[in-house]
This record gives C-alpha cells, structure tokens and sequence, in this order.
C-alpha cells in the first residue's frame, strides 16, 4: 500500500517545541481567567459599596442619624424623622443594583388633581433634598458626587385623567416639577435633577395591603397620586468614597 504524502502525519522533530507551545497557551487561557475573574470581583466590590450608601442614606432618614442632615434644620429633621417608613408618607420603595426608588404617597403630598405640594410635602422633600444635597459633590463636575443623577417622576391617577388631559401627563410632570423645585430649594444642583412624567400608567402596589393594588378607588388614588425619586448611583465615585473613609484619621471622616 502505498501512502499519499497528504496522508503522513509530521511530527516536529523536536518534541520540547509542541511542549512549549501547550505551555504557552495554558498561560494565556490562565492569564484570561484571571482577568476575567478581577473584572467579576471589582464589579461585586462597586456593588457592595454602593449598596453601603443606599443603606446610609435610608438609615440618614431617620432620628438616630438624623445629623447628617445640617443644624439648622433641626425642625425639618424631626419632620423626615417622623414622616419616614412603611405606611407613612414616604419609604424606600425598592433597589436595584445602583438604583433606588424612594416613594412619596399622595395621602400627605397632593390632593386630587392638585400639582400644589401641601406645607406637609414641602418640608418633607426639604428635608429630603438637604440629605441630597449633602453627597452631590463638586458642581463643577456632574456625576462625580456619590450619586450621577436624581430622577424626580410625577404620578397621577386614573380618576384625575380628564379630556384635555386623558393620560395625565401634564399633571404628573406639574408635581415632579414642584417636587424638583422644592428639592432646588434645599440647594439640591440642577446639574443632578432630571423630571419626568408617568401619568396615569404606572401603578403603584399599596404596601399596606400585601403588595397588591388596593380595590377602594380612594386607596388607588392615595397611591397612585404620588412622587416617585430615583437616585442613581456611581459604583466607580462609591468605592473612590468608601476608600477615602478608610484611608481618613479616626474621627476625620466626614458625612
């Protein structure tokens, strides 16, 4: 039988060459490894630092660490303090990765196709502008504070829809501009602020009633009346944040 030359299987002639190949791409499938698994890992670090931030900020609302907020407003202090969690007039709805949603009901805030914040509103989002206020950074430079951006989202309900206004969207975008400029006032930077408008289709689950959306048309209105914030957050300006904690002298941190 005679062999064809396509049919004889080289061998290099030196074997420490084909060693020395495998040995190399096992390096590099190694080194990708490492990589990828550094990228995994300073991807879980930014999380968790930003989830610490979530937590002091929610922790920020309430009495024991209400100093966060400036002296002078001590009044509005005891305000957020009293107004703060489940069932009152404004809670952390969810978070998300570097998302969180504070909402603010329509039981206190607006009555039924108003855009007028009530003086129980404005102190509230005051106070809550002043936490705010305190992690925005320099203004010189949007987005290098310890959130990028604020998003204030205005809410109607359906009972408010009219014919000129049948989706509610210009009532809606009316409260999250009085919200914003309530926030502006606590000296909140616009460079952070962006408004938007929900209308009537976003509606909210009453957290009172088991997560579902409550039957009374009253109840639905209270829910659905509402304000909704969102802080967006920067895991890169976190982590630069909780750094600069740990590297701070005993008693030199500030909030």
């Amino acid at each position: 039988m005679t062999l064809r030359q396509a049919d004889v299987i080289e061998f290099p002639a030196n074997p420490f060459v084909a060693l020395a190949d495998f040995l190399v791409l096992l390096i590099l499938v190694l080194m990708l490894i490492i990589v990828e698994r550094s990228i995994v890992s300073s991807g879980m670090v930014k999380r968790l630092a930003v989830r610490r931030l979530q937590v002091q900020l929610v922790t920020s609302c309430t009495a024991d660490r209400a100093s966060k907020l400036p002296r002078s407003a001590e009044s509005r202090r005891r305000v957020l303090a009293a107004a703060y969690g489940p069932g009152r007039d404004f809670h952390e709805f969810w978070y998300d990765g570097d998302l969180q949603r504070f909402r603010f009901t329509g039981r206190k805030f607006f009555t039924a196709g108003s855009t007028t914040l009530s003086a129980q509103g404005r102190l509230v989002l005051r106070s809550f502008g002043e936490l705010l206020k305190a992690h925005q950074g320099d203004r010189a430079r949007p987005g290098h504070g310890l959130y990028k951006r604020v998003i204030v989202q205005g809410n109607a309900d359906a009972m408010e829809s009219s014919s000129s206004d049948p989706g509610g969207w210009r009532l809606s975008m009316r409260r999250a501009e009085a919200a914003a400029a309530e926030l502006a006032r606590a000296g909140l930077a616009g460079e952070w602020v962006e408004v938007s408008a929900r209308g009537i289709y976003d509606r909210a689950a009453d957290s009172d009633s088991g997560g579902a959306v409550p039957d009374s048309r009253e109840l639905q209105a209270t829910a659905n009346r509402r304000i909704d914030i969102v802080v967006v957050y920067s895991g890169d300006n976190a982590l630069e944040y909780s750094r600069t904690l740990r590297e701070a002298p005993a008693g030199g941190a500030g909030g």
